[in-house]
């Protein structure tokens, strides 16, 4: 049979009819395809993505959701932390008003660096590979002081979990991992870590004494002595840096106004307000340091001001950032190094570590001139403050009747320095003063309170 036999069948036609049809096949899936991806939202409109505070199950501004997340980050889950840092790069809906690359580049290196490749599916190690990427990137863009601030904060954060944050900050410094590469920190963090009495402390003997041969005698000896510096066992159990952080509210607004007078960025008068020039003020110092200039006092940003008016107190001190950004006109605050020092004893804003406490309240009192004496009295504050905190902590842990009538001596020759003295930095304190106060009455009448002072 030919194509005679069909005289109304033409071959030609056969084939664009063939043509037409495929290109209409192609035309409906396309159509097809459009539909299903914009089309049926006008008929079934599906909810948008959560608000990021409400994925993360929190307020941003809580440290609770921060602690959490690095949890989450710590088991593999990293899908929350990677949008923290979409967030604070300015690449997430609604987020390109809080780009803040110190804030990015924490959440990147937890999502980096605090979990295993080993430990993760495939998916989570596409995540972890995309926080690294925002690592590279986001590092070369910060200046040196805001990748101290950065670095400072991220060890934070791993601080508040205990034991376990302990040991991966230690690793991240043996593996340079968003924190520099630094043996005698990360043998530190492993001794501290081991002295806890607590799940996961025979993990971090372990590290320590995988570390060990690696360091020379001096070092081993430097490390052991940050780790007094460090210890979580100081105050009977893991630093509640969760509940500090928290607290950071009850930082008074004049000691801000100071900080930030001291640091140039205000012009105005210490009323204990936050008007528009303390406002001005708070925007100015987030600009110097890099941040979104919004002028909110959130608890983070008031620990930070403090910090930073304080920095340059105490040159030895190095886990704090090397120096804050050249747009601040001073460094060094006495007044700051007061109010620090009460924050590291009593847990308000930061993890309460007694050794910087009485560091920072020494330098306090040994700094203020003159007229730092007759404007806020922050000698007499400061010996205040290691007077309470030589009788609180110091002296119950005393061993023997002579180390006991010495802190007591000692306790009794700061309170007397003490007292002129306007009124107590952090309101929370004038409890303890007056319990202290009541408790030293009788020595100080009876001539008791006699002894060598440390220095």
């Amino acid at each position: 049979m030919t194509d005679s036999d069909y005289p109304d069948t033409d071959p030609a036609w056969r084939n664009a009819a063939a043509i037409f049809a495929v290109l209409l096949i192609v035309t409906l899936l396309a159509a097809a395809a459009y539909w299903m991806m914009h089309g049926r939202d006008r008929l079934w409109p599906r909810p948008s993505d959560p608000p990021l505070d409400a994925a993360l199950g929190c307020s941003l501004s809580q440290a609770e959701c921060r602690l959490q997340t690095a949890r989450n980050a710590m088991g593999g889950d990293l899908t929350a932390t990677l949008r923290l840092v979409d967030y604070y790069t300015g690449n997430a809906p609604g987020g390109a008003d809080t780009r803040d690359l110190t804030e990015a580049y924490v959440w990147a290196g937890i999502g980096k660096c605090s979990v295993t490749v080993g430990e993760l599916d495939f998916e989570h190690r596409f995540q972890r590979d995309r926080a690294a990427t925002y690592l590279d990137a986001i590092t070369p863009q910060l200046s040196s002081s805001q990748l101290d601030a950065a670095r400072h904060r991220l060890t934070d954060q791993f601080k508040g979990l205990g034991v376990s944050g302990y040991i991966i900050v230690g690793d991240m410094h043996m593996a340079g991992c968003a924190l520099e590469r630094d043996l005698v920190r990360a043998g530190a963090y492993f001794i501290a870590a081991a002295e806890f009495d607590g799940f996961g402390s025979d993990i971090a003997e372990a590290r320590w004494q995988e570390l060990y041969p690696r360091l020379s005698s001096r070092e081993a000896a430097l490390a052991r002595q940050y780790a007094q510096q460090l210890s979580i066992s100081r105050r009977g159990g893991s630093l509640p840096i969760l509940e500090a952080a928290l607290r950071a509210d009850e930082i008074d607004v004049d000691d801000l106004q100071i900080a930030l007078i001291d640091l140039g960025h205000l012009r105005g008068t210490v009323d204990g307000k936050i008007g528009p020039q303390t406002r001005a003020a708070v925007r100015s110092f987030q600009e110097c340091e890099g941040l979104a200039g919004n002028g909110e006092l959130s608890p983070d940003l008031r620990v930070r001001i403090i910090q930073t008016a304080a920095h340059g107190s105490l040159a030895d001190d190095d886990f704090l950032p090397r120096g804050a950004a050249s747009c601040h006109l001073s460094r060094g605050s006495p007044h700051s190094s007061l109010v620090l020092g009460m924050m590291y004893m009593s847990g308000v804003g930061v993890a309460p570590d007694l050794n910087r406490a009485e560091n920072y309240l020494r330098a306090a009192a040994r700094q203020a001139g003159p007229e730092v004496d007759r404007r806020f009295k922050v000698s007499g504050r400061a010996n205040l403050g290691l007077a309470l905190l030589t009788y609180k902590y110091k002296l119950p842990e005393a061993a023997t009747e002579p180390q006991q009538q010495a802190l007591l001596a000692e306790t009794c020759e700061y309170f007397k320095r003490a007292d002129s003295y306007p009124g107590e930095p952090l309101a929370h304190l004038r409890e303890d003063i007056a319990r202290l106060r009541t408790a030293l009455d009788p020595y100080m009448s009876s001539g008791d309170c006699r002894g060598p002072i440390r220095r």
